[in-house]
Order: C-alpha cells, then sequence, then structure tokens
C-alpha cells in the first residue's frame, strides 16, 4: 500500500479515457488510487474488494473491469486475481533510485502464473534505466 500517488490532469483529456463510461472512469481512478495499490501497478485486486471499497453491485464492477481491459487500461489475471494498471508507471515514475529498488521487488512478486507477466515484464524493463 502507497500514502500517495500522482493523477496528471492530463488523464481526462486521453482518448482512451474519454471513451470510457461514468463507471469506467471511476473505476479507472480507483485502480490507480486504492489503499490495495502499489507504485508499479501491479497487485492482487479481488472483484470483492472493488466491490467493497466502491459499494458498486458486483455487475457493475464487472462491466467497468471489461470496459477498462478492452480499451487497454487495465489487465486482469483470472487465475491469480491481479490486475495491471497498465498506465501506472508512465503516471506517476519511480524518481530515484531507491524508488526504482522498490519497484523491482515489488515486480518480482507478480506471480509466475499471472496470465500478463511476460507483457508487463517487457514494459517494466523498458522504463527501467537502472537508476
Amino acid at each position: 500500500m502507497r500514502d500517495y500517488g500522482k493523477i496528471p490532469t492530463a488523464l481526462w483529456s486521453r482518448p482512451d479515457i474519454q471513451a470510457l463510461s461514468p463507471q469506467a472512469k471511476l473505476l479507472a481512478v480507483y485502480l490507480l488510487t486504492n489503499s490495495h495499490s502499489n507504485l508499479i501497478g501491479a497487485y492482487r485486486l479481488p472483484d470483492a474488494y472493488i466491490q467493497e471499497d466502491l459499494r458498486l453491485p458486483l455487475v457493475i464492477v464487472r462491466k467497468a473491469l471489461t470496459e477498462l481491459t478492452t480499451a487497454g487500461f487495465a489487465c486482469l489475471c483470472a487465475v491469480t486475481a491481479w490486475i495491471w494498471v497498465k498506465p501506472q508507471l508512465g503516471l506517476d515514475p519511480p524518481d530515484n533510485g531507491n524508488v526504482w529498488k522498490h519497484a523491482r521487488k515489488r515486480a518480482a512478486e507478480v506471480p509466475d502464473d499471472c496470465s500478463w507477466k511476460s507483457d508487463f515484464q517487457r514494459h517494466f524493463e523498458a522504463l527501467d534505466h537502472g537508476i
């Protein structure tokens, strides 16, 4: 869990965000800021956590998750219940070597059986400049 995170105001002008339903926009902001999230945007988040935190019916949560997945904003793993919020690292990148060191530890925690792990690793390595 992190104490704070940045969400740039430019998020709202992104075409992928503008095209979303109001429920999916709420869920996108939740995924970037919820108490289960971390600096790399990859963490375990069962649907029930979202439902409880946002007080939304499960059918609405799943519909919004599907919308975010289709838009390429997030990847879900049905086996592990882990989520990857794809723009997280780009929106709020680690700002020094110590934070990158922590980010690398968190990245190593992604389960091997996670359906999106190899895509995540490529994305993470492309952003990690060895600071």
